[in-house]
């Protein structure tokens, strides 16, 4: 049987396959449709309530003509429908922060001046247009040919809150998203790929968003250091994780609560999430650099969440059977059967068996599609695909919070093999749906 993911209609446009897949969902291949051969495109569905469209579009549409070297651009805004606009820009080719960071060791001092420099000097010009991006995170910053890119300039909505684990202090008390707090979330950036960032850097964590320095200040640390790419199957794997496990955009107001209502009182989704430590700096490392001061402390509690993201290959977690979902019946079961199945699709290379088990249309669908392309494309295959379970505990209604550690496994390439070492405590959240035919995985999240 063949699978395929059918792209959305844009006017104008014909799309292909996706590029990549962020917290709303796919960027979609494109080409102009008056212009077959011209220039590829990345395009973007963005969908909200009706009363925010045209403020978005009109927005959105004045971010056209945008130049710098380390910003993604917008080229067209196309109206798909009453609550559907689609972002077209240029495509950017490269690994995502979150996907280096999960497939190396952290970044060094050269290495991290030059991110913050070079994304910071993007921030620069779009605060200097009057734009503020509002969700600088690792999934929005790209190692790409020309050196660090800042993209999804034009993805945030007007309800959106940033990613979590980025969002500057004064947000999260109900303050509007401003310049200030794009360098906070630089700073945050800094702070998770990197043991140690610059004094600068430290400024800019600043509780009081007044204290910190401008964009254009960080703009001066680039010390243009390329950074150090892991192998081509490393960082294809890493990538996939880092996807397949993306951080959620957290959104203002009650729309997330609602829905979560919806769902317990229908009992058609059920959500279930586990629960980790972030890593901590060796003893030895602390001793020779001192402790961390009291800010760092408080952003390394900030960003824990967030390292979760990058670091847990989501095939092979098995929940425990004391969870309920809706209506009573133990969840654990069913979840045990559908993740060793993913385990096991996995691990002999059967896609009619990894669809078997993902709602069709859903991200946990996208993000196995794209497992399967990059893994079959790099040539890599996988060995032993295990998860152990540390602990499990109830949350609330339709969470199940678990703890669990990656066993080793072999990951072969055309190189050769290669030994996958154990894993330290990691964090996912599954959704599981319920259907005529079912249950089957349906998105995946972090604890919060």
């Amino acid at each position: 049987m063949q699978h395929t993911r059918r792209a959305p209609q844009v006017p104008g446009y014909r799309l292909g396959d996706p590029l990549g897949f962020g917290a709303d969902g796919p960027v979609w291949a494109g080409r102009p449709v008056a212009v077959p051969d011209g220039d590829p495109v990345a395009v973007r569905l963005v969908r909200l309530d009706p009363s925010l469209v045209e403020p978005y579009r009109a927005r959105v549409g004045g971010l056209r003509g945008l130049d710098h070297p380390h910003l993604g651009g917008v080229a067209d805004v196309v109206a798909v429908d009453e609550r559907t606009t689609a972002v077209v820009g240029p495509p950017v080719p490269g690994p995502t922060l979150a996907a280096l960071r999960a497939a190396r060791a952290p970044l060094g001092e050269r290495e991290v001046r030059t991110l913050v420099g070079q994304v910071a000097s993007a921030l620069a010009h779009l605060h200097a247009q009057g734009v503020v991006h509002g969700d600088v995170s690792p999934a929005n910053v790209v190692a790409a040919e020309r050196g660090w890119v800042l993209i999804d300039v034009a993805g945030f909505a007007p309800t959106e809150g940033g990613t979590v684990g980025f969002v500057a202090p004064e947000r999260r008390t109900g303050r509007p998203a401003s310049a200030a707090g794009d360098v906070w979330s630089l700073a945050a950036l800094a702070a998770f790929c990197a043991e140690d960032v610059p004094p600068e850097v430290e400024r800019a964590l600043a509780e009081d968003p007044a204290s910190r320095p401008a964009a254009a200040e960080l703009a001066a640390l680039d010390a243009a250091e390329e950074p150090r790419l892991p192998a081509g199957d490393v960082l294809a794997q890493a990538s996939l994780r880092a996807a397949a496990l993306a951080a959620p955009t957290t959104r203002l107001g009650g729309r997330v609560r609602a829905s979560r209502r919806r769902r317990t009182r229908s009992g058609r989704g059920v959500r279930v999430a586990s629960a980790g430590r972030a890593g901590t700096r060796s003893g030895r490392r602390a001793a020779r650099h001192g402790a961390p001061s009291p800010r760092r402390r408080a952003l390394m509690a900030a960003v824990a969440a967030s390292a979760v993201l990058v670091g847990v290959a989501l095939g092979g977690v098995v929940a425990a059977e004391r969870p309920e979902r809706a209506g009573g019946a133990p969840l654990g079961p069913v979840v045990r059967e559908l993740l060793a199945a993913r385990d096991a699709a996995l691990t002999a290379g059967d896609l009619d068996a990894l669809h078997a088990i993902s709602a069709p249309g859903s991200p946990a669908r996208a993000q196995d599609d794209e497992l399967w392309a990059r893994t079959r494309g790099s040539g890599t295959r996988l060995e032993g695909l295990r998860t152990e379970v540390l602990g499990v505990e109830a949350a609330d209604d339709d969470e199940v919070l678990v703890r669990v550690r990656q066993l080793p496994h072999v990951r072969v390439t055309p190189e050769g093999r290669r030994t996958v070492p154990a894993q330290g405590e990691r964090c996912v959240r599954l959704r599981v749906e319920q259907g005529v035919d079912g249950a089957r995985l349906a998105d995946v999240g972090i604890c919060s």
